[in-house]
């Protein structure tokens, strides 16, 4: 299965509250197999795009797409994100050439069905509440809300959301490293107070061994997620123990294949994953799926805001129903492009 033609597409879809921007990529083989895969949060002009296809065409080029490792570890890739999608469009046109989903050729699908961690976006205190309400009448039992960095304001709505909701919904906040040592302290035994289960990245520019002794002042399960960007990190949070979840972004690793070694690393030390697939249109969010449905750990299973799981570049929808991603048996990521979606949204 031999690299012979790449192809670039940069969208911009819009909502009320935020502004996508991916990079779509198409891999075609020298026998006419395509590959699909998805770079997100970049953005290019199209005027950027013949350039960047004129510098990586002739790198990848007659390679073989089950070289991965190889594949991986090329320098001349211009980002982490890009490299990401780059071979998740690889692992798609091995599974379309397989004829087998993406999840087997990972091992195997320990789940059929991936639980939806669904992500609150709002623009203030009232639409937060309302989504959460919303959300849970919909069978999204698993809420992520990220918090601002405003201590009163971040644990008025985190007050809110548990009077409202109370056992029906198992929260998840992430601070994003926006906190000081006394301040997430402070947040922590409000968190406490209103039955959260996991608090991630609750102190700004941490360290591993930071996070690790904060977990020794708390019940609540401590989670980190910018800090993850490697192999390196996963050891070194097994090293420091107690740190017993973690959430892994594609783009930040760099990799797929990276983030399955992370996760067979995760597993052997009891760590619990969850991955994000925030802010996908489509591509990226099929192998996000097929990575937790086939990584034991992923018990956390997947990051999603659904209220804009319409909003994609597929000719159908992805099957989601009481909080539960129904894995298809498609070839590859399962996925097809609808070619007048991906002319839609293409930016200017």
């Amino acid at each position: 299965m031999i690299i012979r033609d790449l192809e670039f597409f940069s969208l911009a879809v819009s909502t009320a509250v935020s502004n996508v921007r991916s990079l779509i990529i198409r891999l075609v083989s020298h026998t006419g197999v395509e590959g699909w895969g998805e770079a997100v949060h970049v953005a290019l002009r199209q005027d950027e795009l013949l350039p960047l296809r004129n510098q990586l065409l002739p790198i990848l080029s007659g390679r073989n797409v089950f070289d991965i490792e190889e594949f991986v570890h090329l320098k001349l890739l211009p980002s982490e994100s890009i490299r990401c999608g780059l071979e998740m469009a690889c692992w798609d046109m091995m599974g379309r050439w397989c004829k087998q989903p993406l999840c087997r050729l990972w091992g195997g699908g320990y789940r059929k069905h991936v639980p939806i961690t669904a992500k609150l976006i709002g623009t203030n205190f009232d639409e937060l509440i309302q989504m959460s309400q919303e959300l849970a009448h919909c069978g999204y039992y698993w809420q992520l809300l990220p918090l601002t960095g405003l201590l009163d304001y971040d644990i008025a709505v985190i007050r809110k959301l548990h009077e409202t909701v109370r056992n029906r919904v198992e929260i998840r906040v992430d601070a994003g490293e926006k906190y000081e040592w006394n301040d997430s302290l402070k947040l922590l035994a409000e968190l406490e107070k209103c039955n959260v289960s996991i608090f991630i990245d609750p102190l700004r520019e941490p360290s591993l061994k930071d996070v690790a002794r904060m977990q020794g002042q708390t019940d609540i399960m401590l989670g980190v997620r910018l800090a993850i960007r490697s192999v390196r990190n996963v050891l070194d949070a097994t090293h420091f123990g107690h740190i017993s979840r973690l959430a892994f972004e594609p783009q930040r690793i760099g990799s797929l294949l990276e983030m399955k070694k992370c996760a067979i690393i995760a597993e052997a030390a009891d760590i619990q994953l969850v991955v994000n697939a925030n802010d996908s249109v489509g591509p990226a969010f099929a192998a996000m799926a097929h990575f937790a449905a086939s990584s034991l750990s992923a018990a956390l299973g997947l990051e999603y805001p659904v209220q804009f799981s319409e909003q994609n570049i597929l000719k159908e929808p992805f099957y989601i129903s009481d909080g539960l991603f129904h894995l298809t048996s498609g070839e590859g990521l399962g996925i097809e492009i609808d070619r007048e979606k991906l002319e839609k949204y293409q930016s200017a």
